[in-house]
């Protein structure tokens, strides 16, 4: 017995915080789970859009832009299919012209392409649109999209 005369609280009850503590633990690893699941899924099956643009390749000296150039409401104009399409924005070297992108792209596109106008390569469903935006610097915007788009005609 204690000195103080009062009998201490029963080994046997715990404190509810603990329980609770527990449940919280469990439901953020089972969140940090799915995420990782999830991150995995994506790199043992990446989306269609995903696997054409593993395989493109990238002009020599281009550099990454945050955003395209292209206002995205003038893909929906460039070919039927382009309104959903991945667009990654380059910024190319100065002096670049279209024709030098062009003739690049022409020759170092993967085999399995094949050229449908002067700026665009089909395969299968997916399709590749270069587009040169009207700016200042040198820029590249490329339209990937896949589902049955179509290359605009020129």
């Amino acid at each position: 017995m204690p000195e103080n005369g009062g009998a201490g609280p029963p080994a046997a009850v715990r404190s509810p915080w603990r329980s609770k503590r527990r449940v919280l633990l469990l439901v953020l690893a089972s969140m940090a789970a799915m995420a990782l699941a999830g991150v995995l899924y994506r790199i043992v099956r990446p989306t269609p859009q995903e696997r054409v643009i593993r395989d493109l390749p990238v002009y020599p000296g281009a550099g990454e832009a945050d955003l395209p150039a292209t206002n995205a409401n003038a893909w929906a104009t460039l070919g039927n299919g382009f309104a959903d399409a991945i667009v990654l924005g380059y910024i190319l070297p100065a002096g670049t012209s279209p024709d030098d992108v062009r003739r690049f792209y022409g020759t170092h596109m993967p085999p399995s392409f094949s050229r449908d106008g002067a700026s665009c390569w089909a395969r299968g469903d997916a399709r590749v649109l270069l587009v040169f935006p009207r700016v200042a610097a040198p820029r590249l915007d490329v339209g990937v999209a896949t589902e049955g788009a179509e290359c605009p005609q020129e």
